[in-house]
C-alpha cells in the first residue's frame, strides 16, 4: 500500500507530507499539525516503517476527534502506547489484505 498524498477525514482534506528531519520535533518521524489539517512524515523512513508511522498519525487524528479520556482523565490520543499499537495494527491489515 502507498502512502497517500491526501485523504478526507470529517469533512477536512488532510495533506500527507514527507520531510527532511529538520522539519520535525528531536527524535520524531512523524507529526500531525491539527488545525493545518497536515500530517509530516520524515523522508527517508523505511516503506514499511512510513506505513506505520502514517497510520500512527491517523490513529492520533482519529482519537483526538472522538474525544475519548482515560479513567485518570488523561486524553487518549496522547496515550503513544495506545496509539503506536494502533497504528501496528492498521498496517498490518492493509500490508496483508487480499482480494
Amino acid at each position: 500500500m502507498q502512502i497517500p498524498k491526501s485523504f478526507q477525514l470529517l469533512s477536512h482534506n488532510w495533506k500527507v507530507k514527507i520531510v527532511e528531519h529538520d522539519h520535525l520535533d528531536s527524535g520524531n518521524v512523524g507529526l500531525v499539525r491539527y488545525y493545518d489539517h497536515e500530517i509530516f512524515l520524515k523522508k527517508g523512513e523505511k516503506k514499511g516503517e512510513n506505513l506505520e508511522t502514517f497510520f500512527h498519525e491517523v490513529c492520533h487524528l482519529m482519537l483526538r476527534h472522538i474525544g475519548v479520556t482515560k479513567q485518570d482523565g488523561g486524553k487518549l490520543h496522547q496515550d503513544e502506547d495506545v496509539v503506536d499499537l494502533m497504528g501496528e495494527m492498521l498496517a498490518q491489515i492493509c500490508k496483508t489484505m487480499k482480494d
